[in-house]
């Protein structure tokens, strides 16, 4: 008989999952997708710096929906954990499919930034996830810069 072995990151994103989604309130109902590791590059006008390589190293990125739809958004890095919702974030979900095999949720911030989040399941049950965001003058460091980031997912 075969053994049957977990990655111990296999582990952890999916008690962190179970960890967040009890942690929202219960109106919180369904997770559509966790991801790890994002990571890309992003180009930066204020300060000054050109293309840099950008990377939210450790995090988790859970998407949920509530009993009446609504979505939401936890970011989890080494020091904190972030509901966008909760956060103010003017959350839609554009485009998804009935079985969220994909998905595209924007996020509209009251300052000037705008992110979108698209997570995409292949047959085979691997996910990826394509993260943008655009921020203009952000205080207190009136950053300017766009950012493309990718991450693996699981549902």
């Amino acid at each position: 008989m075969p053994m049957i072995s977990f990655a111990p990151r296999r582990w952890s994103t999916a008690l962190f999952a179970l960890l967040a989604f009890n942690a929202v309130p219960a109106a919180a109902q369904s997770v559509m997708a966790v991801c790890t590791d994002p990571k890309g590059r992003g180009f930066e006008t204020t300060p000054a710096k050109g293309w840099v390589f950008n990377r939210l190293k450790d995090a988790v990125i859970t998407f949920s929906r509530d009993r009446a739809g609504r979505p939401d958004i936890l970011i989890r890095d080494r020091s904190r954990t972030v509901s966008l919702a909760r956060d103010g974030a003017k959350l839609t979900v554009t485009h998804q499919a009935r079985n969220f095999n994909y998905f595209i949720i924007t996020a509209v911030y009251q300052q000037a930034q705008v992110d979108t989040f698209q997570v995409t399941f292949l047959p085979n049950g691997k996910g990826q996830l394509v993260w943008t965001s655009v921020r203009s003058h952000l205080p207190p460091k009136d950053e300017t810069r766009a950012t493309f980031l990718v991450a693996d997912c699981e549902q």
